[in-house]
């Protein structure tokens, strides 16, 4: 009788232990998986903010296709164009200009409204997106100071906001650089490229750059404010025995 008494004993310390210790991994388990996934918004914010750049200072937005053999495509972008080097090209025996490298537009270039605008989201969409992403890599290190509304506010404007900004960079396609290229009408180049411009590079950038902070507006929204997510953590960890 005793032993059995022993034995029944030994078992439920064996089982509360096992059920303990099962707790306490699972806990931590879950602290490290809450942990990695509260930088993710960060690292995608990083990506999103890396493209934006890229996409709005690159002179490679929008592209000409040649339409003569031997001229290679004339790329432009928000702010700067290839910079021109002169070679010859057998077309009416005419010198034709073409260039590589970016440089930015003269003050004698005339910009229209939408050329304006896409340039003025794309300095806003640099300037908040900095600021979103550098809030973001410091939220774990601070929960407290950005919680409830203040959280409620940065997952609308990464969510909402940033998408529609750098969205509308691409106004530049509806602006004089595809319609009536100043850039190609001062070198007398228009003879030899297409009506029509297309996306280059820098425009499908800024399309997974807008993409990309959608994303993580929505991440942000699904892993919700860094305090509810440590009260969470607080009320799961596992209590030990008396």
């Amino acid at each position: 009788m005793v032993r059995t008494a022993a034995c029944v004993w030994l078992f439920g310390r064996l089982s509360s232990s096992y059920f303990l210790l099962r707790s306490f991994f699972l806990y931590h388990l879950d602290k490290t998986f809450h942990s990695c996934f509260s930088l993710l918004p960060a690292f995608l914010a990083t990506e999103a903010l890396i493209l934006s750049v890229m996409a709005n200072y690159w002179c490679k937005a929008v592209r000409f296709e040649s339409s003569v053999d031997g001229i290679p495509d004339y790329n432009f972008g928000l702010f700067s164009a290839p910079r021109t080097t002169t070679v010859s090209v057998d077309v009416d025996a005419a010198t034709v200009y073409i260039g590589q490298q970016c440089f930015t537009y003269s003050d004698d270039i005339e910009l229209d409204a939408s050329w304006k605008s896409a340039r003025a989201f794309a300095i806003i969409s640099i300037i908040l997106g900095t600021f979103i992403t550098i809030i973001l890599w410091f939220v774990p290190c601070m929960p407290d100071m950005f919680g409830g509304s203040v959280w409620k506010g940065f997952t609308g404007a990464t969510l909402v906001l940033m998408p529609l900004v750098q969205g509308l960079t691409m106004l530049l396609l509806t602006s004089d650089v595809c319609t009536d290229n100043p850039v190609l009408n001062v070198l007398k180049l228009s003879a030899f490229y297409n009506d029509d411009c297309s996306m280059s590079e820098g425009t499908y950038m800024s399309i997974v750059s807008t993409v990309s902070w959608f994303i993580t507006g929505a991440m942000m929204a699904v892993y919700g404010a860094p305090e509810d997510e440590e009260a969470g953590r607080s009320e799961a960890e596992p209590k030990p025995e008396e």
